[in-house]
């Protein structure tokens, strides 16, 4: 079978990594659209039935608002993002948008690489590092 499929150690990683906390500086939601945008967009038209041309990761957010009339009453029809970006969420994460991985083997080689560096690098820090106990004890 082609791809990778999630375990369900990583698919809790997974919806973690697409939680309510922003990653990499952004939140969620356009972390998400960017990544179905991207890697999966046959799945947001089949799911929304909008045109992607020309959309980024918040012109998918808008038109999810739009296509599912998240509006803030009271507000003159303004479109409600949060709305937005929660049924986005939602229909990721219970699988109403269709199998999808956030993890690919690129992204699965770069993330070991990223913990192997890191790793060499505490234990050279480490190395370099007196740990205390290697001081001869004050003699009082």
């Amino acid at each position: 079978m082609a791809g990778h499929l999630i375990t369900n150690q990583n698919q809790q990683h997974a919806n973690t990594a697409l939680g309510r906390k922003r990653q990499g500086g952004q939140p969620p939601s356009r972390h998400a659209a960017e990544i179905l945008l991207q890697r999966y967009p046959a799945l947001l038209t089949a799911r929304y039935g909008f045109s992607l041309d020309g959309l980024d990761a918040t012109g998918v957010l808008e038109a999810v608002a739009k296509r599912r009339a998240c509006v803030i009453k009271g507000r003159g029809g303004k479109l409600d993002p949060e709305k937005a970006a929660m049924i986005l969420l939602t229909d990721y994460r219970s699988g109403t948008l269709g199998r999808i991985s956030l993890e690919t083997p690129a992204t699965r080689q770069a993330m070991l690489d990223d913990a192997r560096s890191k790793a060499a690098q505490e234990a050279d820090h480490n190395k370099a590092t007196p740990s205390g106990n290697d001081a001869p004890d004050a003699v009082g």
